[in-house]
């Protein structure tokens, strides 16, 4: 079975044995850890809210065991997205007729995004849910060392099955509340408990990310339009 390599820092500071579709730590304990991507609730209606809040109240009641929620800043570099968005809407406009006028409201468009995007890059924040699985015992050393070798395999795989389906629960029961959960790969776990000890660009989930909207950057320039207007 493959393992992830862990860098010396991750070792000796944080206490990780491997990373390999979970974290395993030094006691023993598992933990598997979801990025929660955020909703407008405010903007919901009544009805909406309630629906939510309802949902969020099952999701509480389910939990027989501990989670914790995170909350951190962090850098994000959207540089990538935001050139590929524009050069193909630059690309898009040039096939019109008029477009001179598209031109002018393209350049009022791109000069808000990169100003909007340097500021979001400023106070942007990441929401995490992580989920142990903290009983993961020791078999007893006194058994012959190829047999406890093989056991403590057998035992580790069925802890990470059981944490598994914790993960599968909790993404089940948030898209329930209209909460998107991604869990985190090998590389993007590495990544966050990396980051305290570096400065780490955040690795988005695809372009489903919040963020990562172009129908949603258009609102708000238009938003942002109708406020100067």
């Amino acid at each position: 079975m493959k393992r992830n390599n862990v860098t010396g820092q991750l070792k000796n500071f944080v206490g990780i044995k491997q990373i390999d579709g979970c974290v395993l730590l030094d006691d023993n304990s598992l933990v598997a850890v979801l990025e929660i991507l955020p909703i407008d609730f405010d903007k919901f209606s009544k009805r909406k809210q309630d629906d939510v809040l309802k949902e969020y109240k099952e999701w509480i009641k389910s939990l027989d065991y501990p989670v914790q929620v995170v909350v951190r800043n962090t850098n994000v570099d959207l540089s990538k997205q935001v050139d590929l968005i524009l050069e193909n809407t630059e690309r898009e406009i040039k096939k019109k007729e008029d477009m001179r006028e598209m031109l002018k409201l393209f350049d009022n468009f791109k000069e808000w995004l990169l100003k909007y995007i340097a500021k979001e890059k400023k106070v942007y924040r990441l929401y995490y849910l992580v989920i142990p699985l903290i009983d993961f015992k020791e078999v007893s050393l006194l058994k012959a060392a190829h047999k406890f070798k093989k056991e403590k395999e057998d035992i580790l795989e069925d802890k990470k099955a059981l944490l598994n389906m914790r993960v599968d629960e909790n993404i089940e029961l948030l898209e329930k509340t209209g909460v998107q959960a991604y869990r985190l790969n090998d590389s993007q776990l590495e990544n966050l408990f990396s980051s305290y000890f570096q400065i780490n660009n955040h690795q988005f989930h695809g372009d489903k990310h919040f963020y990562l909207d172009p129908d949603r950057w258009y609102t708000l320039w238009r938003k942002s339009l109708q406020k100067r207007g």
